[in-house]
This record gives C-alpha cells, structure tokens and sequence, in this order.
C-alpha cells in the first residue's frame, strides 16, 4: 500500500492512483480473505445459498444502504471508490476468516465479471462445473455473451 500512495504521489500528485485487491489463503483449515476496493470474492458450498464474501467498496454501496428503496444513484457512484490500496493514509482492507469444507468452491473476481453476471448465474456455474477451468470457461463466456464492458479477471478454486 505504502508502496503504491508514493509511487501515486509521484507520478499523479494531484489525484494519485489506486488499485483493488481481493486475495484468499489457507491456513490449516481455514480461508482467510483480505479485500479492498470493488473486486469479490464468492464461495459455494454444496446444500448451501452462493455466499458473498466481501462488500463493494464504492459510494453506491455506501449511499445504498443511507437512501430510501428505490431512491436513484448516480452511475459514476458505482465506480467511485472509498477504499482501495493507494487511496490514502488510512487504509483499512476488509478482512474475513472462515472454515473450509471438501467440496467448497472460491472465486475471486473483478467488477466485470460482478456488474454484468447476477450471483444466481455464478451459483448455477459454480455449482454445475466440473472443475476450475470449466467453472472459469463458463463464467467467461457468460460474461462475454452479455457484452463485457469492463475488465474480466478471475480465479476459481475447488477445495477437496
């Protein structure tokens, strides 16, 4: 993070540059995820509702849960930032724990994959996939199909 605000400072003093960051890890048993920014991280267990992860860091999140039902948010509120590594001094990433199960299945995404695909859809591929690269071909491809107007990056995880 550190590394990032100078870099930022240096080349953009005025505005400075940023970058999200959702990463997972296993230790023992356990998933441990770190999150910051509007990436997201999924897991699906078998019996088991698609569990989200993490929260979109940005204002649509934040006026969303402050405004009426129904009450109209600014488009660019979706991709304005409150946190994110690079922002600022006070960096505060989100951070979540949670025990691992055979069979349970992780994805970590950008937004492109998130603003165009609903969680039923990723549940249903996540679900049916026969493995991680199906699981990602499928998710792809369903992203691309409905017309991908923002990056695509992910990575999908089967845990035995």
């Amino acid at each position: 993070h550190a590394h990032i605000l100078a870099e930022g400072r240096q080349r953009h003093p005025e505005s400075g540059i940023g970058t999200t960051l959702t990463v997972a890890t296993v230790q023992a048993n356990d998933l441990l995820i770190a999150h910051a920014g509007d990436s997201s991280a999924f897991l699906w267990r078998r019996g088991e509702r698609l569990q989200t992860l993490t929260i979109e860091h940005t204002l649509a999140t934040l006026y969303r849960s402050r405004l009426p039902p129904g009450e109209e948010i600014p488009a660019y509120f979706e991709h304005t930032l409150t946190q994110c590594l690079g922002m600022s001094e006070a960096f505060e990433p989100e951070f979540k724990t949670l025990p691992l199960q055979g069979g349970d299945r992780l994805l970590l995404c950008t937004d492109g994959v998130t603003k165009v695909l609903r969680p039923r859809k990723i549940e249903s591929v996540l679900s049916r996939a026969h493995s991680p690269e199906d699981a990602s071909d499928r998710l792809q491809q369903a992203v691309l199909n409905a017309g991908a107007p923002d990056n695509l990056t992910m990575i999908v995880v089967f845990f035995e």
